[in-house]
């Protein structure tokens, strides 16, 4: 008159089936699973137990895993109906510091994988990989990696990105003395000037290059600072309420070093006027930038909402000011097609404003 409790796992005749660990047995979600079977292909991914299945088959598959900290599993054959284990192998790790050019720590770097060459594409695509962060002692530790090439580069607070670096990870060892050096980069120092030649206090410099710009105020002796930077091409402006802002400066810049750039502010009397017959404006030079300064009634740039008085900010996403009022005119006006520009109010405020410029036929 006993009775007993008996657990029964029942096997499917077809499918594929089993579990992806790590080189101690502990089970490893998110590895993908490539199964090669002879009427086909599939990618499995792991769940939170290690497991994974395809029901499909009925005949001996075979399957490799693949997982960003490990190496890559040997290939195992899969029979229909029986659970297999797919052991992942070891994977290496990077041990290094992070110094400056003058050949000292540097800590707080930020330490990135620009580039990753290894064995096999993982079919479920290869995730960004965390960035690390280097030590008081500049010292920092990467990894476990998958076996393969690795291109890695520091960036820290005050210096440019230093040189990349290739390193080779091999599975279970750690490469160590891997160096990565942060230039010192090129400090630009200079004066702005007013019209008259006298230094001013507050003025703003901009140091623009494409994709990013750098800037700097003037200090109570009219002097400014920018950098270090990395070195290559860029242009210099500055703006002060002293005069019109200075014509942007072609610069090509040292890997290091210093480079002294005194700033000119223009006198106001040698402002530019640009009318522009297309979106029925004209535009003038002023301390605060590029302003509209009459309009056409009915004129494209009337009826997207422009105000006499407003500032043109950027045109089709460059700035006015290294544009420049005229060539800020030819993007305006240059062809019957939308342009987007941004504009400051009175309020302070900077909004979009889509222009469709007129015909020339139109205009006349």
């Amino acid at each position: 008159h006993d009775a007993r409790s008996v657990n029964v796992g029942l096997l499917p005749k077809s499918g594929v089936l089993g579990t992806v660990t790590d080189g101690a047995g502990k089970p490893v979600t998110a590895v993908a699973v490539t199964i090669r079977c002879p009427h086909g292909d599939h990618v499995a991914r792991t769940a939170g137990d290690g497991s994974f299945r395809w029901a499909r088959p009925d005949k001996p598959c075979d399957a490799t895993a693949v997982h960003p900290q490990y190496a890559a599993a040997a290939e195992t054959s899969l029979v229909p109906g029986q659970p297999a284990t797919l052991r992942l192998g070891l994977g290496g790790s990077v041990v290094g510091a992070v110094w400056s050019g003058e050949d000292k720590p540097v800590p707080a770097a930020i330490i990135r994988i620009e580039k990753r060459e290894v064995r096999g594409d993982n079919p479920l695509g290869n995730p960004t990989l965390q960035p690390v962060h280097s030590q008081p002692d500049g010292g920092f530790r990467m990894g476990p990696l998958r076996p393969g090439r690795y291109t890695l580069r520091a960036a820290a607070k005050g210096y440019p990105p230093g040189s990349a670096q290739t390193v080779t990870v091999r599975e279970a060892e750690t490469q160590r003395g891997i160096r990565l050096v942060l230039d010192g980069g090129v400090v630009i120092t200079g004066t702005v000037l007013s019209p008259t030649g006298q230094p001013v206090a507050g003025a703003r410099v901009k140091l623009t290059r494409p994709g990013s710009t750098t800037a700097a105020r003037t200090d109570s002796h009219g002097r400014y600072r920018i950098g270090p930077v990395a070195g290559g091409g860029g242009r210099l402006w500055a703006q002060a309420s002293a005069g019109l802002p200075t014509h942007p400066e072609a610069l090509i810049l040292p890997e290091r070093g210093q480079l002294q750039r005194d700033l000119h502010l223009r006198a106001v009397s040698t402002a530019l006027s640009q009318p522009i017959a297309e979106i029925g404006a004209t535009l003038i030079e002023s301390p605060d930038g590029i302003v509209v300064h009459k309009l056409t009634a009915g004129s494209p740039a009337e009826q997207a909402g422009i105000a006499v008085g407003e500032r043109i900010v950027s045109v089709d996403f460059q700035g006015a000011l290294d544009l420049g009022i005229t060539n800020m005119a030819k993007a305006l006006g240059g062809a019957s097609v939308q342009v987007t520009a941004e504009v400051r109010g009175a309020n302070g405020h900077v909004r979009t404003v889509y222009l469709e410029p007129a015909s020339p036929a139109a205009t006349k």
